[in-house]
């Protein structure tokens, strides 16, 4: 079973590859939108770089769009792939 801080680098590089920039240190309170400048689509599109970071662990479950489209924070994102990867529907 994966650690929330196993599965936290993974995510922040999901998210600086889908955003496309470097250089800047993402923090867990970054929201998505207003911080990163991630709009609806791209954080719909997050679902599947998710879900593979999720899918790497035995128990991991897939990561929805609309789950993904609903994240607010990067933190946000780091709590529900890590639950994921544990096989936590909830």
């Amino acid at each position: 079973m994966p650690s929330r801080d196993e599965i936290k680098p993974q995510v922040i590089e999901a998210i600086d590859q889908a955003r496309q920039t470097s250089g800047q240190a993402l923090q867990e309170t970054d929201r998505l939108w207003e911080d990163l400048d991630m709009g609806p689509l791209l954080r719909k599109a997050m679902s599947k770089r998710y879900t593979k970071i999720a899918k790497k662990y035995q128990s991991g479950l897939p990561i929805s769009m609309q789950e993904a489209e609903d994240l607010e924070t990067v933190g946000a994102s780091i709590d529900l792939v890590s639950r994921r990867a544990n096989g936590d529907k909830a």
